[in-house]
């Protein structure tokens, strides 16, 4: 009987040692993205999350954006007939005008496309609703930082001064009515390539 209560009392000693030192492991982020995401702040949208086991935010699927951008030999050789095709857009010249900022291109249903000339020797295009065209590059699953912060600065008066928001309001607005899209969203990375904040921007369709 003593040697049952004395086994009882360790492996109640043990199980109460392994809850105390009880930790969350990380996977560490794939070593070809450490200079691309460490310490950035880039254009991305949340597209996905996990929550842990308090209802917080364990991950976080983030998608990566860059400007759909047009070479500049191409663009400037464009003639009536021809097609640009990026970030979600097919478009037949109908006519070509050069302007200040490059070229707006009339499609041959009307529809209207600035190409406007970039720091880096290309063109990269704007439709008629200030709406930039985004290719997607990656997908990523990404570990969250302690003190992660949703920033609001969606609010269309120019003094109005960025919110900080609870975090349930970040899944709300993914679940909900919040427009999640490359033009509104930027996040932040950390060192460890941890998501640190998310900023969410105004755009005249939010």
């Amino acid at each position: 009987m003593k040697k049952t209560i004395a086994l009882i009392c360790v492996v109640l000693l043990l199980s109460v040692a392994c809850g105390a030192m009880a930790q969350t492991v990380w996977a560490q982020p794939a070593e070809l993205l450490r200079p691309i995401l460490a310490g950035k702040t880039l254009t991305a949208i949340m597209s996905g999350y996990s929550l842990n086991g308090d209802g917080g935010l364990s991950t976080m699927y983030v998608s990566l954006y860059e400007r759909a951008r047009f070479a500049a030999k191409d663009v400037e050789a464009l003639q009536p007939g021809d097609t640009l095709i990026g970030g979600g857009m097919s478009i037949t010249v109908k006519a070509i005008e050069a302007d200040e900022w490059g070229y707006t291109l009339t499609g041959e249903w009307d529809e209207t496309l600035h190409l406007i000339r970039d720091d880096q020797g290309g063109y990269y295009a704007v439709d008629d609703t200030e709406h930039t065209l985004w290719l997607e590059v990656c997908q990523l699953e990404c570990n969250m930082a302690d003190g992660f912060e949703f920033v609001d600065d969606s609010d269309p008066d120019l003094d109005a001064k960025p919110i900080v928001r609870p975090v349930e309001d970040l899944v709300k607005g993914y679940d909900g009515d919040m427009v999640f899209l490359p033009d509104n969203m930027r996040i932040t990375f950390d060192d460890d390539c941890r998501v640190t904040q998310v900023l969410y921007l105004y755009t005249p369709w939010n």
